[in-house]
């Protein structure tokens, strides 16, 4: 049987059987799995090379064929990637096997995901202060149901230290904070704040007033001080009773409503008061996924994003805005127990 390593293709030998009835030959497994052709060490290096350096299946696929000697379509080396990710292990296995250190200081938020042209939701935590990727789970819906059975298992199953929390806007995700975190703080994002009013208020298109209110909104977000934030709130308020415009009023009453919020990181200099650290995160995986051009099996989506998680948390940090984070992984700020060598290796189950 032809084998394919990272030597080359080397003549490996197989075991076969006679069947005394119709006289054909067989073996105890079938040739066509996937192992049986391509050895473990080379599906390592197709992870290393689709999620590290050459992002694309087909550059992966050309290496692998310099190397190997060997035609690889990319179909086959994605097809590698997946069985590597069936075996993967996931959040609750690497707590218990490394136990990271976690800040307390939890960051999530959504994103969508397709899944032959069905739309689902990966909801993503992450640790603030370490950048690790605490949790995650693919779920049907953005709702109150999911979102509170994702926080519960970080908070029941991931025993989470959770000091405090950064969130969007979403009327789901506030009453799933209460339920799950009744005394833990909460602070809205004021990117997402922005993000909404500029729907209201679209630049292109504002009036001398209405430029006039953005820049107080910004002034209320964006302030250096608890007390200068209030000040310029208070001016909005005062601008409100001279506002007559629908667009403008409501983008005002989008930060009247969620105002206290805005306030909490004054209280806790450790709490972020955006969630753009996640988003980067997302930013991230999505950008992965889009290697795969859209799952076509629900399952093979859960198997790919689990790969993809290790993924990030043993990536080490290169162009960080701070410094001591440089040529650390978010596992390994989080003082993890341990660290391996071949992170692909050691997220295998039976490694």
């Amino acid at each position: 049987m032809k084998e394919v390593t990272l030597q080359g293709t080397r003549i490996r030998k197989a075991q076969r059987y006679h069947c005394n009835d119709c006289g054909a030959l067989f073996q105890s497994q079938s040739s066509k799995l996937l192992w049986d052709i391509i050895t473990r060490p080379l599906g390592y290096k197709a992870v290393h090379l689709t999620f590290d350096t050459l992002g694309s299946l087909r550059k992966v696929a050309r290496e692998l064929k310099r190397t190997t000697g060997y035609s690889f379509h990319p179909h086959l080396v994605l097809d590698m990637i997946l069985e590597l990710a069936k075996g993967c292990k996931d959040s609750f296995q690497i707590k218990e096997e490394l136990q990271p250190h976690w800040s307390g200081y939890l960051g999530f938020d959504g994103t969508c995901v397709k899944i032959f042209g069905q739309k689902y939701t990966l909801l993503v935590g992450r640790d603030l202060k370490t950048q690790d990727l605490v949790h995650w789970r693919l779920m049907p819906h953005e709702d109150y149901q999911c979102i509170r059975i994702f926080l519960k298992e970080i908070r029941d199953k991931l025993f989470f230290p959770t000091k405090g929390i950064v969130a969007d806007l979403d009327p789901a995700n506030k009453a799933a904070m209460t339920d799950v975190y009744p005394h833990v703080p909460y602070q809205a994002c004021i990117s997402h704040i922005e993000k909404d009013v500029n729907l209201q208020l679209p630049k292109t298109k504002r009036t001398r007033q209405q430029k006039q209110i953005k820049k107080i909104i910004r002034e209320v977000l964006y302030a250096r001080s608890k007390r200068l934030s209030i000040r310029a709130y208070m001016r909005l308020l005062e601008v409100e009773s001279q506002v007559k415009n629908r667009r403008s009023l409501e983008a005002i009453r989008i930060v009247k409503d969620n105002f206290l919020s805005t306030l909490t990181h004054f209280d806790y200099p450790q709490l972020p008061a955006s969630n753009n650290v996640v988003e980067n995160v997302v930013g991230q995986l999505k950008e992965k996924i889009k290697l795969t051009r859209g799952f076509k099996r629900t399952h093979n989506a859960y198997y790919f994003l689990k790969l993809l998680a290790c993924w990030y948390r043993f990536k080490r940090f290169e162009s960080s805005n701070y410094p001591e984070r440089n040529g650390k992984s978010p596992l390994e700020l989080c003082h993890a127990k341990q660290y391996p060598l071949d992170w692909v290796k050691w997220c295998q189950r039976n490694h």
